[in-house]
């Protein structure tokens, strides 16, 4: 297929010119008909757009997306231009021309002669799946429908904010823990395993009846320096068998079912799900797409099979002629308030806006438990970190005040 470059008269009388892939010039003309463009000159240019862009990629430069920040900011500002009256294309060259990222900068060159083609911004979207997720597709093509096209970018931002910054929260509140775990873990190891055989003669030579703390080290110790290298194959090896496991279908499920059976944390961790489910299903409904087409969108955020097991019953449920309360409320899995709050919205005939008030509601409680969560977590992590060291302390200094005892 190759690209044509054309000047032309649309049906309104104004002059146009882009380019438009085609297998031949005939083909060409006859796209640029369909899309209510009259040809006046037509000449090949090159290869295909795709074609170009694959080979510009290097044999070892993969296909990736750009990051969730880049796609924020970018919405953000897609959103203000739209709103200020600036058409799609020159919003979209005023956009990529500050774009730092070569490889979102060439996605929108690509989307840019994709709507130059003829192709609404909907489509030239879709084609980079990669890049745009099915709700941007789906929301984009509402908002041309509509003719609100900047509103909904401006609603798609705001939920991606809200849900940036919900995952920051997260990860902030299980990153620390485990960062002060994983350094006392390695202080333990490093003593037990370098520190202690050293003075290990001393104590043997004693004679006399060693502590408790300091056998249970000195266990320890002759453990680690006698089966380490195996303990860390096997771990090695356990890490990569449950990765292998969580690439089956069989081991995501259970992944997904031990983390929503956590104490404390598998609550939080359903919370802030159906805060993402329900606030982008609220957002789809409100652009004007269907219910059961913003299920099968919206489930995608979930992140849990087992949530998204039961929004896809209750999509096929919904063709039946049951309501989606109904439905939540017998799968007992889905918390009474959210249940309710669809059932009221249901009932109403403003599903969107109940959607995305439990989805503020759910957004308000993630914070306040993240925040108890974090100022438990703290003193804990330092309680414990101060045991292990007393331990540590006790078993070393204990032989030595009786070695002091024996002497004098």
């Amino acid at each position: 297929m190759s690209v044509y470059q054309y000047s032309g008269i649309t049906t309104q009388g104004k002059s146009v010119n882009g380019v438009i892939d085609a297998d031949s010039p005939k083909n060409a003309k006859l796209k640029l008909r369909q899309n209510g463009v009259f040809p006046v000159d037509l000449s090949e240019r090159s290869h295909s757009i795709s074609s170009i862009t694959e080979a510009k990629r290097g044999v070892f430069d993969f296909p990736r997306s750009p990051r969730s920040s880049t796609l924020l900011v970018f919405t953000k500002q897609l959103s203000i231009l739209l709103d200020a009256g600036v058409p799609v294309l020159r919003a979209l060259s005023l956009l990529g021309d500050q774009i730092v990222d070569p490889y979102f900068r060439g996605v929108l060159s690509e989307v840019q002669e994709g709507i130059k083609e003829g192709k609404s911004f909907g489509d030239s979207l879709a084609a980079h799946p990669r890049t745009f997720n099915s709700l941007t597709v789906h929301m984009v093509k509402a908002g041309e429908a509509s003719g609100e096209l900047g509103a909904v970018l401006g609603r798609l931002g705001d939920s991606l904010e809200r849900q940036a910054h919900l995952k920051g929260r997260l990860s902030n509140a299980l990153i620390y823990p485990a960062f002060m775990a994983g350094i006392g873990l390695l202080i333990l190891v490093g003593l037990v395993t370098f520190v202690i055989p050293q003075i290990t003669s001393v104590f043997s030579e004693m004679g006399a009846a060693l502590p408790l703390p300091t056998l249970v080290l000195m266990g320890m110790s002759s453990f680690l320096n006698e089966y380490g290298w195996e303990l860390l194959v096997g771990f090695l090896g356990g890490m990569v068998a449950v990765y292998w496991l969580l690439l089956t279908s069989i081991g995501r499920l259970w992944r997904d079912r031990s983390l929503l059976r956590l104490p404390i944390l598998g609550k939080i961790l359903l919370q802030v799900a159906l805060s993402k489910f329900s606030q982008t299903l609220g957002t789809l409904l409100r652009s004007g797409v269907s219910l059961l087409k913003g299920l099968h969108i919206a489930k995608k955020v979930l992140g849990n099979r087992v949530l998204e097991s039961i929004m896809e019953q209750a999509a096929e449920h919904i063709r039946e002629g049951e309501s989606l309360a109904d439905h939540l409320r017998r799968s007992q899995r889905i918390p009474s308030l959210f249940v309710n709050m669809v059932a009221v919205g249901e009932q109403t005939g403003d599903l969107e806006e109940m959607l995305l008030k439990v989805g503020q509601a759910y957004d308000v409680e993630v914070e306040m438990r993240l925040t108890r969560l974090m100022s438990l977590l703290e003193p804990l992590m330092v309680f414990v970190m101060g045991i292990i060291v007393l331990f540590i302390v006790l078993a070393i200094l204990l032989p030595l005040f009786q070695m002091s005892q024996i002497i004098h």
